[in-house]
């Protein structure tokens, strides 16, 4: 098994394009074999298609078409899912999303189990309690991805302020994606004002050596 890094940006001299290096550098200094899934470069559809869709949730025939397919063999074999990221309008760019949406499917990342009437309503009080709502997930659910490590690294334009004004919707990756697919350990490196004038280059490089140093304890063991 090895790591399999997941990066969402479209410019080549941004800093999440820095991140991304320092990860990977993190990563070949522990002697940790990784691929990257660069979702730009690499052109990846992030649309789900008519039929995609009327495959998952009408017909609920099997197969994937052949993009998606050779992603979900990647993550299949990756001991650890490395996202790389910037938030924008508090969520994840559109083409993770779409990546989200096409790969982790029904079937592949999780399967839903037939809810009785009491497993709706235990869920419906639960759901009320932030510390125990994660822990009704998997009788919604069973997840398939158990097993897995995730690290995230994912930077905001502006101040930690701006996430308790929105709303703490940057973390349905950790809680509403992964956990409900089986990955509960979760590792989370978060950067804050990167578009602000605060941010100097001294400030990135001690972001950039913490997150190169958190990927150099990624073991694929």
């Amino acid at each position: 098994m090895n790591t399999l890094v997941i990066y969402c940006h479209p410019h080549a001299g941004s800093h999440n394009r820095r991140l991304l290096e320092a990860v990977e550098r993190g990563l070949a200094a522990s002697g940790t074999a990784y691929t990257v899934v660069d979702l730009y470069t690499d052109g990846f559809e992030p649309r789900l298609t008519r039929d995609e869709y009327a495959r998952m949730f009408i017909s609920r025939a099997p197969g994937s078409d052949a993009d998606v397919a050779a992603l979900q063999a990647r993550v299949r074999e990756a001991r650890n899912l490395v996202f790389v990221y910037p938030v924008w309008w508090y969520t994840a760019p559109a083409a993770l999303k779409g990546f989200l949406d096409r790969v982790f499917t029904a079937g592949f990342a999780y399967r839903f189990r037939r809810l009785t009437w009491f497993l709706k309503a235990g869920g419906t009080i639960v759901s009320f309690l932030p510390g125990l709502r994660y822990l009704a997930q998997p009788f919604a659910a069973q997840p398939l991805l158990g097993g897995r490590r995730a690290y995230i690294f994912r930077t905001y334009g502006g101040p930690p302020m701006g996430r308790r004004m929105f709303g703490n919707t940057p973390s349905f990756l950790e809680n509403a994606v992964l956990r409900f697919c089986g990955i509960t350990r979760i590792r989370i490196h978060e950067i804050y004002g990167v578009n602000l004038s605060s941010f100097t280059p001294a400030r990135e490089a001690r972001h950039l050596r913490a997150a190169e140093q958190l990927a150099a304890r990624i073991r694929n063991t």
